[in-house]
């Protein structure tokens, strides 16, 4: 299989479904045989193979308590009394149907198939095995992706084990007959301890000769010798699924040779890794039929990067859910008729609904460790499920009719098609009858789960807490689906509020008084945190439950709901966003303010965040940290615990800060300092990182800079997740630590520059202003790496040259979709550098002064270029010559503009844009009235025209122009006048009395032709 690069290809054999060559710049990184009949004769060292049935080492060779019985294994592994790869004849021995050329996820690759039957090498049941290759080209790098999928296929047993990885021997340096001066950087330095078997002994602990993750070493002749598993998920005997695919790719390791420039990356969803450096590899010479002579290998000519589950994770019981594989099973086929439940569970496995078929431990299970997992193959889309107390129970389906009746109510709601307010009302009172006694199963419906939820949006605050009440009690089980979760958390959302409102009527109703119903929104909020307490342990790592559970502590906390911090921990990528279409404003306190909650809540919250906690030593929370659905949860945690208690919190042995970091301060060396840079580079374990950099006391954050950041400043700038978190950092240091960052960045600018970090140099900006820091070493770096002209520098930073008239609505498509965020972050950049008068102010407004007219109308246009455009008419401090510039050349293009949905918001700004000056505020208003037939015809030329203010400039031109001015300030309009003097009057009447009326009355009498003649005038 070739690539468009001809000095990029593969080579794969059916025997095994093994890698034969991976061409890297026209050298080939694997070693191999020239002859695909040695793989039969000469393969004792697994060269390319697939590994399977299980990977690496089954101690004692026997699976103990698999279907009730013992099976017995293969002995193949040396001096060791252990089952190795599967077997005399495992898998890599065998010949794979194929290979079948396939398009694969919309890439180039090739498919083989195996199907190992029921007592293959002591294995039990038949199962299949599915091996996709899939190649790539990312820039100049080639990519190889490797996939497998594995499925119980056959009758003869209920479950069997299963596991699969691939023995490819790497070697960067072909020119040599070892690895030596090889460079390798793993993503962990946590390995499973071996015993004198060479199998693990169950405690995963730090390897000893090897430095921390993401710091390189170099192999040597001889030295480290290393044959070990290394662990990147301490939690995955209780947590990994069974099949990881859908996991997000982690580094594993690195390996490259300065001689040759080579290098290989290898990542896997997998939650561990074999490193062998072949210190025990001995392939004699040999020679082909057609003479050709194959050098001999020996020791350390190759290192071997397996990612896999667990060493001995089939013979072990407390680690076999990571790899137990069993049967899917159907319901028969005469039950099919009534069990309706059945078919939709099946209906939902077929499409990987995850939370559909939920199974718990057994008391068996609880008591060995064991996480029992659904009945789905190895690789193919299925979950884990989460080990809690008892069955969830099962509420019910609705019937056809009342399902139709209630997704027709949903679709009325949504439409609002009501004649008036009051219809609308009585058709929601006859749905609370419908509903009445099926609330439940109403929440657990997939397609009527989406009207409670509106029903929950649009309820009174009695009507509410009446729903609360019917969902008390089934809280635990209803947050652990995936419909029914939605509902509960929209549920406290819309009850955090009322918590609020009954506070202030009962203090105003009887000030002092702590006495209050059980029907009030504050107890039904505790009782609901009372039914998760003790089952937060388990809850932590649930793919709805976690998430309902952070939407209750974000209540309890009485933190804002709304802010952006808030709302990226509480909304989630996959639910349905719910409108409910008459609303015309927000439910009373749900807004961006903190909310006053009573002081049980902050008990209930300090109860929970304790539960978290609670039971889980360090190990195990920093594992937890990379896991990808408890991570956010420990983030608010941690967030949270600074909220209530501030810095205080971290002298707490029993807070989850204390506990992650137990030898505060993170000096060098110790476990602490270890951890942060196991996860700095980690994509989940970062945002965790950046959180505690926030909030970490002065004292710990100075030691970890000095520890983690201050001598690889440049290393992490240019890192893609190391950078989010750098910048964190970089947003607490003083005005000295910030300078010298400045100064050993600077230099770097370009690299960064080309690998669009531009969120650490939007961070360098607005700290240095913060600072009071010069700007111009900064504004000299900028403008060298974007280029030498000024259109060149804008067009290079704000990616314009990439954007085409005909291809524009692919373009806004891709930004809105957030496929394209590095034009987002360059945005930002370029934003905050207009926010600074100076150098990099100028550098931005030449660009675009610079700019020819078709290049500026497709910046208008672009949904990230606007916002620049937008902000370098409205960010103020002295820029009148630019604007006095910019907006003739802008009011040519009014026309374009003001009829397109992004660029009429630069109408709009030229409003602000041209204050101070209103000859151009009034050519501007004389083209827009040229064209009001235009505007009015679509959505944002009417939003121009409001904007602009432009029926006031043609009903009454002088107010408008007024405006224009910038006059408004003390004028009055003549109903203001008006109002004003009636108001004089009336307090002149109270305040004279009868007298007055009679002096008026001889007034008018004496004078009333001298009245009569002031009227007429009037």
């Amino acid at each position: 299989m070739s690539l468009t690069n001809p000095e990029s290809a593969f080579t794969f054999l059916s025997r095994g479904a093994l890698i034969q060559e991976f061409k890297i710049a026209g050298h080939n990184v694997v070693q191999s045989f020239p002859d695909a009949n040695f793989y039969k004769t000469h393969n004792d060292a697994y060269l390319g193979e697939t590994i399977g049935r299980t990977t690496n080492r089954v101690k004692g060779a026997t699976l103990e308590n698999l279907n009730g019985q013992s099976y017995k294994l293969a002995v193949n592994d040396g001096d060791y009394p252990n089952s190795l790869h599967g077997g005399l004849r495992g898998w890599g021995k065998q010949d794979f149907e194929g290979p079948k050329p396939v398009n694969r996820n919309g890439r180039e690759g090739v498919q083989f198939r195996y199907l190992s039957r029921d007592g293959e090498e002591g294995y039990p049941g038949t199962v299949e095995c599915l091996v996709w290759y899939t190649a790539s080209m990312e820039g100049d790098k080639t990519v190889l992706e490797i996939e497998y999928q594995v499925e119980l296929v056959g009758d003869e047993c209920e479950e069997t084990v299963c596991g699969v990885t691939n023995h490819s021997y790497f070697h960067v340096n072909p020119g040599m007959s070892t690895t030596e001066g090889t460079v390798i950087t793993l993503g962990t330095d946590q390995y499973l301890e071996l015993d004198q078997c060479q199998t693990p002994t169950g405690r995963i602990t730090t390897f000893p000769s090897i430095p921390q993750p993401g710091k390189s070493f170099t192999l040597g002749a001889t030295e480290p010798a290393i044959d070990d598993c290394f662990v990147m998920d301490t939690t995955a005997p209780q947590t990994c699924r069974l099949d990881t695919r859908s996991l997000p790719l982690r580094h594993l390791a690195t390996i490259s040779h300065p001689d040759t420039g080579l290098s290989l990356e290898i990542q896997s969803t997998e939650p561990a890794f074999q490193l062998y450096t072949g210190d025990g590899l001995c392939i004699p010479e040999a020679e082909t039929d057609e003479g050709i002579k194959i050098p001999s290998r020996g020791k350390r000519s190759g290192i071997a990067i397996e990612p896999s589950r667990y060493v001995d994770c089939a013979g072990r019981e407390e680690w076999r859910g990571m790899c137990r594989l069993r049967k899917v099973r159907t319901m028969p086929k005469e039950h099919r008729k009534r069990g309706r439940r059945e078919e939709t569970k099946r209906k939902r496995e077929q499409e990987g609904d995850d939370a559909a078929s939920k199974r718990q431990r057994s008391d068996e299970d609880e008591k060995r460790g064991n996480t029992v997992h659904d009945d789905f193959p190895y690789g193919a889309a299925g979950h884990v499920a989460s080990a809690g107390p008892g069955e969830i129970p099962f509420y019910g389906l609705l019937d056809e009719e009342e399902q139709e009746y209630f997704k027709r109510a949903d679709t009325m709601l949504e439409l609002n098609q009501f004649s008036d307010a009051e219809q609308r009302d009585l058709f929601l009172a006859n749905i609370y009858q419908e509903a009445n006694g099926k609330e439940l199963k109403i929440a657990n419906s997939q397609s009527c789960s989406r009207l409670m939820e509106r029903l929950i949006l649009t309820s009174t605050p009695d009507q509410l807490k009446a729903l609360f009440e019917k969902f008390s009690g089934h809280f635990l089980n209803l947050a652990q689906h995936r419909f029914a979760s939605h509902c509960c958390e929209t549920l406290f959302l819309q009850a955090a509020p009322i918590v609020s409102d009954e506070s202030l009527a009962l203090g105003k109703a009887n000030p002092g008084s702590e006495t209050k119903g059980s029907n009030t929104a504050e107890r039904l909020l505790l009782d609901a945190s009372k039914e998760f307490e003790n089952n937060l342990g388990y809850l932590m790592t649930d793919a709805f439950a976690s998430h309902t559970i952070r939407v209750l502590l974000v209540v309890l906390s009485g933190r804002p709901l709304v802010d952006a911090q808030t709302m990226s921990l509480l909304q989630s990528k996959k639910k349905e966003n719910i409108n409910v279409a008459s609303r015309e404003k927000p439910l009373p306190g749900v807004d961006s303010m903190e909310r006053n909650v009573p002081d049980s809540f902050h008990v209930a919250l300090d109860r929970m965040m304790k539960g978290i906690v609670a039971g889980l030593d360090t190990t195990s929370l920093r594992a937890l940290a990379c896991h990808p659905i408890a991570n956010p949860l420990l983030q608010l945690v941690l967030d949270l615990e600074f909220r209530q208690s501030g810095k205080s919190k971290a002298r707490d042995t029993t807070s989850l800060f204390r506990k992650l970091l137990p030898d505060d301060p993170p000096e060098e060396g110790t476990d602490s300092a270890s951890f942060f840079s196991g996860i700095l580079y980690d994509a989940i374990g970062s945002r965790l990182l950046e959180v505690l950099v926030t909030n970490s006391p002065g004292k710990t954050f100075k030691v970890l800079y000095h520890t983690l950041f201050r001598d690889r400043l440049h290393s992490l700038a240019k890192n893609e997740t190391a950078s989010y978190v750098l910048v964190k950092a970089l947003e607490r240091l003083n005005k000295e630590d910030l300078q010298e960052a400045v100064a050993e960045l600077c230099p770097q600018i370009q690299i960064l520059v080309d690998r669009s970090r531009t969120s650490v140099i939007k961070c360098l900006v607005g700290r240095c202003q913060v600072r009071g820091l010069d700007l111009q070493p900064l504004a000299a770096a900028l403008g060298e790496a974007y280029g030498s002209k000024p259109q060149e520098k804008l067009k290079k930073m704000l990616r314009l040259d990439a954007v085409e008239a005909e291809n524009l609505l692919n373009e806004r498509r891709k930004q809105t979709d957030n496929q394209d965020a590095t034009k987002a972050h360059a945005s930002l950049l370029a934003q905050s550098m207009l926010e600074v008068p100076g150098p990099l102010r100028e550098l931005l407004t030449e660009g675009i002064l610079a700019l020819e007219k078709r290049d500026l109308l497709l910046m208008a246009k672009d949904r990230s270029g606007t916002h620049v455009l937008q902000k370098s008419l409205t960010c103020g401090g002295d820029t009148a010559k630019y604007r006095r510039m910019i907006m003739p050349r802008l009011i040519t293009l009014t026309l374009d503009l003001v009829t397109d949905p992004v660029g009429s918001h630069v109408v709009d700004a030229c409003w602000q844009g041209s204050e101070g000056l209103s000859f151009l505020r009034e050519k501007v208003a004389e083209r827009l009235v040229q064209h009001e037939t235009s505007l009015r015809d679509s959505v944002p030329g009417r939003a121009v025209w409001r904007n602009w203010k432009m029926d006031l400039y043609k009903t009454r031109l002088t107010d408008w122009m007024r405006e224009a001015k910038g006059r408004t300030h003390g004028t009055k309009t003549g109903i203001q006048l008006a109002r004003e003097r009636y108001a004089t009057r009336k307090q002149q009447q109270a305040s004279h009395g009868k007298e007055g009326t009679r002096h008026r009355k001889t007034t008018s009498f004496r004078t009333g032709a001298n009245a009569i003649v002031a009227a007429g005038q009037g």
